[in-house]
């Protein structure tokens, strides 16, 4: 089967393994289906090598060659699943995650093979570390615990070192000002990790009721040098046409948190 062929969903993934490795994640719910690639993405498996029995799994490149996540968005209990290969899809294993399921399904390694997951549980955000010894601790919130706090997307960097972004209100109504949070922890791999918490953009991302228009323009990575970059949408009905518009900050690679703003993506040059 082409990729081509394929219908359009709501979120699809690839994530590239090395030496030509590629997996195509394709999210058909109540399914998501793993496609792979041997050869740089020049062919594709003509079936799904595993379909997980969920839908709008996040997928979560491992540290190691052959290893995948599946993360779920949610279970019975309200928290999330896992299904994992480590040896390139051949077989898989399934774990019961402790991360609040609430969130777009989404977790980050950190160079030591330490697993973060983000989630949400009653308008608060929470981090929850699966060690590389495979146990997961239970989750620790690491948004206010007042106002309204929703949509969070997890990345990791060096060992122990992990952050979480997301759009919150220091309000407890739910019409308000919304604004872009990062909560950075250098000791995430710890039971008892410590998060800074900071507005990463003080003017508000939206100013009224938060819905679904901005869930897919929100994305945290650590760079190389420790640096965090962020990138997310505003949407202001008097300015811009009424339209979304994608802005972007990054923090200097060190704490505390300076955060610099490249307004309406990078700057050139």
């Amino acid at each position: 089967m082409h990729l081509d062929q394929l219908p359009i969903v709501d979120r699809d993934w690839v994530r590239a393994e090395g030496n030509g490795k590629l997996y195509y994640v394709y999210n058909a719910p109540p399914q998501t289906h793993v496609y792979k690639s041997e050869d740089g993405g020049q062919t594709w498996s003509p079936r799904p090598i595993y379909s997980a029995g969920f839908g709008l799994g996040g997928a979560v490149k491992g540290t190691k060659p052959g290893e995948l996540w599946l993360l779920s968005p949610g279970a019975s209990d309200g928290t999330r699943r896992a299904v994992f290969t480590v040896d390139g899809g051949a077989t898989w294993k399934a774990e019961q995650t402790k991360s609040p399921a609430a969130g777009m399904a989404n977790g980050a390694f950190d160079e030591a093979g330490n697993l973060y997951a983000s989630g949400g549980r009653q308008d608060r955000i929470y981090a929850t570390l699966r060690t590389t010894d495979g146990v997961w601790h239970d989750p620790v919130m690491v948004s206010p615990n007042f106002g309204h706090h929703r949509m969070p997307w997890v990345a990791a960097g060096a060992e122990g070192k992990a952050v979480v972004a997301w759009y919150g209100t220091l309000e407890e109504k739910t019409d308000a000002k919304w604004y872009l949070f990062v909560a950075v922890s250098l000791d995430a791999d710890q039971p008892d990790a410590h998060w800074q918490l900071a507005v990463a953009d003080p003017e508000p991302i939206l100013v009224g009721n938060l819905g679904r228009q901005l869930l897919d323009f929100l994305q945290v990575e650590i760079g190389p040098d420790g640096a965090i970059h962020v990138a997310y949408s505003k949407l202001r009905p008097n300015a811009d046409n009424g339209e979304e518009v994608l802005h972007y900050v990054h923090s200097e690679p060190t704490l505390p948190l300076a955060m610099g703003k490249y307004f309406n993506g990078p700057r050139s040059g």
